[in-house]
């Protein structure tokens, strides 16, 4: 059998913490690369090829492609990912909510036989509701609480300046995609939920600055005919991406690892 060979869009804080957990969870010869502007910022980064240019990522012969430089990459490359009958992963999935963004990687994804895996991310479940999705009369609501660190640029925008509230304050109410559609950056989760709910109503989604939280917390509750569940999950934020969560890149890799095994959970 073949060593893996990966390749990531980007090395950012997400892209460099996928490389640095896959060394660890996937086999040792594993190859990887890396697109990315500036390629010789990685000459001193060992058994990660650094690729300039789409044809080179498809040079490199990747089993599977990560996405994670953000909405702008994701619609720039991910057609022609996909259209060469490469798997792909994206971290950024808020920038499904454009509708026609995500029917035209769908169907992409389905022509040639290659496909768009929306990780985890920050959250688990989304195999529960995918199943519950089946059954009508299902609802889902989500609430997402991030530190005020998170919602710099969003505060600013609305005219409040960050150091001065004590209590939470609602950046979004509305349902998912919306939510995606207008804080994309901060709305993955959401978008998430929404897309995998497939038939159910759209689900309604809150987003809120709080500066009493240190952890990015995401709330899930689901009611329906097949019962009730609620999770609660507290994330640690990346140091340099506040916006991030830690294990969204282990939920990435993870994602790499059922992709590549014979053997697939959920």
């Amino acid at each position: 059998m073949k060593p893996p060979r990966i390749a990531i869009i980007g090395y950012g804080s997400i892209g460099r913490a996928v490389i640095d957990i896959a060394r660890h969870a996937l086999p040792a010869d594993t190859a990887y690369a890396a697109l990315i502007r500036t390629p010789r910022k990685l000459k001193d980064i060992k058994r990660l090829e650094a690729l300039s240019t789409l044809d080179d990522l498809v040079a490199f012969g990747p089993d599977v492609v990560v996405e994670a430089a953000g909405h702008e990459a994701l619609e720039a490359y991910a057609p022609a990912v996909l259209a060469n009958g490469i798997s792909l992963i994206t971290a950024s999935v808020g920038a499904l909510a454009q509708r026609n963004l995500f029917e035209r990687l769908s169907l992409l994804a389905s022509l040639h036989s290659a496909k768009l895996v929306i990780p985890s991310g920050a959250i688990g479940a989304l195999d529960y509701i995918s199943a519950v999705a089946l059954i009508p009369g299902t609802r889902i609501d989500y609430k997402s609480s991030k530190p005020i660190a998170a919602w710099s640029n969003e505060l600013k925008a609305m005219g409040i300046e960050a150091g001065t509230q004590t209590g939470p304050i609602e950046i979004f109410a509305g349902d998912a995609i919306g939510a995606g559609q207008t804080h994309k950056n901060n709305a993955n989760v959401a978008v998430a939920l929404a897309l995998s709910s497939g038939t159910l109503d759209v689900p309604l989604a809150r987003l809120v600055a709080d500066p009493q939280l240190t952890l990015n917390t995401h709330e899930i509750t689901v009611t329906g005919p097949a019962g009730t569940m609620h999770i609660r999950i507290e994330n640690r934020p990346m140091d340099d991406n506040p916006k991030t969560s830690y294990v969204t890149s282990a939920s990435i890799v993870a994602a790499i690892k059922n992709l590549l095994s014979p053997i697939r959970f959920g």
